[in-house]
């Protein structure tokens, strides 16, 4: 089944706690520094549930922050999208996926930014043919409420406004 793409699926992203692909041994003095890789030198190595389990945990940490949530959502939809075998989308739904984007809808009502990348990783995550039970569980989390909030707040926007639609 193929994987809808994110615009932003291919960019580098920086990420403290995912190393680049064969730098898991680094030396104590680069430990938590910060590493820039684009996403087709560690696919292989990024598609674990454990390696998801950290950017939505970080999603989580980082909903007070707008540059935050929008970093870990898009490295969120680089691993779901670049996941040969589409087993990353399942390992995000399972680690809290769905709740901590709802989340950041929730919490992120008036910036456009935010909103848009918010409801593209949603799209991205609730992708699939098991998507009925994760809209349910979309649902729940308050997905349905907050898409509503998000197009009267951006009734101006056509990219908010079609990524919404898109649920």
């Amino acid at each position: 089944e193929p994987s809808r793409r994110h615009p932003a699926a291919l960019v580098t992203v920086p990420h403290p706690d995912i190393p680049p692909s064969g730098a898991s041994n680094r030396a104590p003095e680069t430990r938590g520094a910060r590493s820039e890789v684009s996403v087709p030198a560690r696919v292989s190595k990024v598609t674990d549930a454990k390696r998801l389990k950290v950017v939505v945990a970080a999603l989580r940490k980082q909903v007070r922050s707008p540059e935050g949530v929008i970093r870990e959502a898009t490295l969120l939809c680089e691993l779901i999208c670049t996941d040969p075998e589409n087993k990353a989308r399942t390992w995000a739904i399972n680690a809290g996926a769905v709740e901590a984007l709802v989340a950041a809808l929730q919490r992120h009502t008036m910036s456009e930014e935010v909103q848009h990348v918010m409801l593209l990783a949603l799209g991205n995550t609730l992708y699939g043919s098991d998507s009925e039970e994760n809209k349910s569980r979309a649902a729940s989390a308050g997905a349905i409420e907050a898409i509503v909030a998000v197009m009267c707040a951006h009734a101006g926007s056509a990219g908010v406004l079609e990524a919404a639609c898109a649920h």
